[in-house]
């Protein structure tokens, strides 16, 4: 399993200056509506994609490629970057992956993100770190700038074939398909081409260097869930729950429903003669359809079903996953994901959810470093996103939270309390 541990953004929206967050296995995006929280989780997706390099494709015309990735829809260049900003960044640090870290730039091209360079770094089987940093010249023709330890190299786009650096990386250089076969003696007889002594050996050096890049062990597995939810019906034409791997998972969906309080066991039943699907409930020894038992009931069902299918380590990258839940409830659905095998990213607005993950800390249920709640604030003259790294302590207590983290709350407070 590979995660991200660390993901900073630079001219992305409202973050001007580069600002990182630390990721734990629990991290809990904070802040106020408009303050970045949606948009660092559309750029952790996209980061995660294209930083596994694994089987990537170069974008559909008129797309923007991961950041057109449901449920974020990012949309194009002028959508993502910073007023006024050329060009945007992607910088994160992995873990348990054979790359360390990986750095992506974005320019516009024809309206879209199109990457400008990229820098990846990994370690050797020696343990010592290397990198490869590839930038982009706008042609004709288009260069390609590759260095790395030892040597600095120009390619011709039309060399890779691939208009995206990532997706060469991924598709030609990870199955050791490499520029002019790797061979010197055909890069020698391409016209044009500097046949000295010199600059064929650091074209060796080059080859040599990317067939001994790794690219081994599984992708980043991201799942996303937004706050939307099913239209309420009584039947479907398909559902999410009606397939093998729900049967297979049915008694752990059941126990979570229980232990959140919205049911004790679940079916889905389909009618033989329209073939149209009906999700049931259990609800104090009765069986109804979903539709009749609450909204609460009706948004969780995807969401237990989504975390409780997954076999694998994942990333699971949730905006608002408590609404339309009691806040008994919420705190339970934090409690189920602090004992999951799995790492969460969340997006959220409830007290309740980041009470329970730190009464978990406390209880030794999570480790302090495992639970990360990271505030977003946006500056008042700039307009700016500030990102503010909050640690839980052994007890669960926070250290390190700015001010204005508890303001508003203190805020309401005092007032309800008739102090000035």
């Amino acid at each position: 399993m590979s995660w991200i541990a660390r993901l900073a953004l630079r001219d992305v929206r409202c973050f001007a200056a580069p600002r990182e967050a630390e990721l734990g296995k629990v991290t809990l995006l904070v802040g106020e509506n408009n303050s970045g929280k949606s948009t660092f989780l559309g750029c952790c997706h996209a980061f995660a994609r294209l930083a596994s390099l694994h089987d990537l494709a170069d974008p559909l015309p008129g797309r923007s490629g991961c950041f057109d990735d449901s449920p974020y829809r990012m949309g194009g260049f002028g959508a993502i970057a910073r007023d006024g900003a050329r060009t945007f960044a992607l910088d994160g640090v992995l873990e348990g992956h054979c790359h360390t870290r990986l750095r992506f730039e974005f320019t516009d091209r024809h309206g879209h993100p199109s990457e400008h360079g990229l820098e990846v770094r990994f370690r050797d089987r020696r343990g010592v770190e290397k990198g490869l940093v590839v930038r982009r010249e706008t042609g004709p023709p288009e260069i390609w700038n590759l260095a790395g330890d030892g040597f600095s190299f120009a390619l011709r786009q039309a060399d890779v074939s691939y208009r995206e650096v990532s997706t060469w990386l991924s598709q030609s250089v990870r199955r050791g398909l490499l520029p002019f076969a790797g061979r010197a003696s055909t890069y020698r007889s391409r016209p044009g081409a500097d046949a000295s002594p010199e600059r064929q050996a650091v074209f060796s050096r080059m080859t040599n260097f990317l067939r001994t890049m790794p690219f081994g062990g599984s992708p980043i597995a991201v799942e996303s869930g937004g706050p939307e939810i099913l239209a309420r019906r009584r039947r479907y034409d398909e559902h999410s729950l009606d397939t093998p791997r729900f049967r297979q998972i049915r008694e752990s969906l059941a126990a979570a429903g229980g232990r959140l309080g919205l049911f004790t066991d679940i079916d889905v039943r389909r009618d033989p003669e329209t073939r149209l699907v009906e999700p049931w409930v259990r609800q104090s020894g009765r069986w109804r359809n979903s539709i009749d038992v609450g909204y609460g009931v009706h948004a969780a069902l995807p969401l237990l079903a989504m975390i409780l299918g997954r076999r694998e380590g994942a990333t699971f990258l949730l905006q608002q996953p408590e609404v339309h839940l009691h806040p008994s409830a919420q705190a339970l659905l934090a409690q189920v994901m602090s004992e999951s095998p799995h790492r969460f990213v969340v997006e959220t607005h409830s007290d309740h959810l980041i009470d329970r993950f730190r009464i978990n800390v406390m209880k030794k249920i999570l480790a302090p470093g495992d639970l990360r709640i990271v505030y977003f604030e946006r500056e008042p003259n700039s307009g700016e996103s500030v990102v503010h790294n909050i640690r839980i302590d052994d007890d669960g207590n926070m250290a390190g939270e700015p001010e204005g983290y508890r303001a508003f709350f203190v805020r309401e407070t005092s007032e309800l309390l008739g102090i000035d």
